[in-house]
């Protein structure tokens, strides 16, 4: 086949990388590489869906929908058929470089999150090499690829040697999460590198995610004195030698090298699709709020797959450290995330709810429970909008003791209940305020008392990611790029 253009581009994300952060350290000089592009092309602001849901930028960028369309939004999405939540997968995603491959482009595709195999004859691409997650299963292809990552390559070090799920926090293992990060970006450039200099790909796509999985757990040891970190309960880990500035300096070291390797003649974008933020957790107080109001009703009898998921938690919350430690050494990740299902989302009574909290990892989402979309669905359609506009003034008018609003922004997916009734996503998304982050929170006028979740994560997503252009890119005078135009923009630099 004739080669469709003799042009390449070098694109590599910076999963969750924070702006204001790559900003500071290059201004510093901690980051040479990437003030080297900078000074050489032009910085962006990058606008993705990440106030819908942090789960859904990657999926946005590679298929150049929006999330309403492309319905991957979160790792435990809503399934209106069985009226539960299950562990999401991308097999319905088609990720643009599927096309291009099509089109006589070879491609070259590392670790992009929630990519699925697009079935590349040429190049490479392989998923789950260095994870979000510590136990995705990686694959790789073509058959050439699988072989070689096998015999040259070991697994990312974010594998279970290096981390401790029932010690979240604890200054070691923030040390060996570093260790980590700092030893999984130099193995993803020498991967990288070896796999661009076999392939030759006109297109290659590289995701660095130690940003991203650094970000989580180390961000209150780069911003100490934030409020949210201040708190009486909050966990006061000893200060670390290294810790993100090195980690984001080793990254930078790799994209030097990349960019060298793919020569002065190759496009070269780096981007993030959102940042990093100060964060206390996730806010809990969503679902027994919407009770309160009436909006939703637990049910006043479970099953028995219910009562016995209750003690399995239960169990799990009350395990000394050590049981915990050989639960998540002995209990494939794929397993654990099945017996982890039923407590994901209460058992309501469907016969009463009207609206109702799914399962989040940071904003809230309320989903309709409505007549012809859900199974047991009892809001006609009719009603549907007026009670999304009832439940937005709800929302909006919530206020913690001291009278600090809890939203920021309340998120209306869609206008009309026609829209609706296809909908994959949550009917509205709440972008909280950092008020709403404190423990305990008490809201006024409610008897609602609650205290976040998950606070091991002291990073949460800010919404805005940033691009770094260098080559014959088509956006003269833009200032601002949408990740779900990222996929045209490559094609552009591609045949222009």
């Amino acid at each position: 086949m004739k080669p469709a253009t003799t042009k390449k581009v070098l694109a590599i994300g910076l999963d969750s990388a924070e702006p204001g952060l790559v900003q500071k350290l290059i201004d510093q000089g901690s980051m040479p590489a990437l003030a080297r592009l900078r000074d050489e092309g032009k910085w962006l602001r990058v606008v993705s869906s990440a106030d819908i849901g942090g789960g859904s930028v990657w999926a946005t960028m590679m298929t150049g929908d929006n999330p309403g369309k492309h319905g991957f939004y979160t790792g435990w999405p809503w399934d209106a058929k069985s009226m539960s939540v299950s562990r999401a997968t991308p097999d319905k995603l088609v990720p643009f470089w599927r096309d291009l491959a099509q089109s006589g482009v070879r491609v070259g595709v590392l670790d992009v999150p929630y990519s699925p195999l697009a079935g590349l004859s040429d190049g490479f691409e392989i998923i789950g090499w260095g994870p979000r997650g510590v136990e995705a299963k990686i694959v790789a292809g073509p058959a050439r690829i699988e072989d070689f990552l096998a015999k040259e390559f070991p697994p990312h070090p974010y594998y279970k040697e290096y981390l401790d799920p029932a010690n979240p926090g604890h200054t070691r293992m923030l040390e060996r999460i570093v260790e980590a990060s700092i030893k999984g970006a130099t193995a993803r450039g020498d991967l990288a590198e070896a796999l661009i200099k076999d392939s030759d790909p006109q297109f290659a796509l590289v995701v660095f995610h130690e940003t991203h999985f650094g970000g989580h757990h180390l961000w209150h040891l780069w911003e100490p004195d934030h409020p949210l970190f201040l708190q009486a309960e909050f966990p006061k880990p000893e200060p670390l030698s290294t810790g993100l500035r090195e980690i984001y300096q080793e990254v930078d070291r790799q994209i030097g090298r990349l960019v060298d390797a793919a020569g002065q003649n190759t496009s070269v974008i780096i981007f993030s699709l959102h940042g990093m933020q100060p964060s206390g957790g996730v806010a809990a107080m969503l679902g027994p709020f919407l009770c309160e109001k009436g909006y939703a009703h637990l049910a006043n009898r479970k099953s028995s797959a219910q009562r016995a998921a209750d003690v399995f938690g239960l169990a799990k919350r009350v395990a000394p450290r050590s049981v915990k430690r050989l639960y998540y050494r002995l209990i494939p990740g794929s397993t654990a995330m099945v017996l982890a299902r039923p407590n994901v989302l209460p058992a309501y009574d469907w016969r009463k709810t009207r609206a109702f909290a799914l399962p989040t990892e940071q904003h809230g989402w309320i989903r309709v429970n409505l007549q012809g979309r859900e199974a047991e669905g009892i809001v006609p359609r009719e009603e549907y909008e007026p009670l999304c506009l009832e439940i937005e003034e709800v929302v909006r008018s919530m206020t913690n003791d001291a009278g600090q609003p809890l939203a920021r922004n309340v998120i209306r997916s869609v206008a009309r209940v026609e829209e609706a009734m296809s909908l994959p996503t949550p009917d509205l998304i709440i972008n909280w305020q950092d008020a709403a982050l404190f423990s305990p929170l008490r809201i006024r006028g409610s008897s609602v008392e609650s205290r976040t979740v998950g606070q091991k994560f002291t990073g949460q997503h800010s919404l805005d990611g940033f691009g770094i252009l260098r080559g014959p890119w088509s956006i003269d005078g833009c200032e601002t790029v949408f990740a779900k135009d990222l996929p045209e923009l490559f094609r552009k630099a591609l045949t222009d």
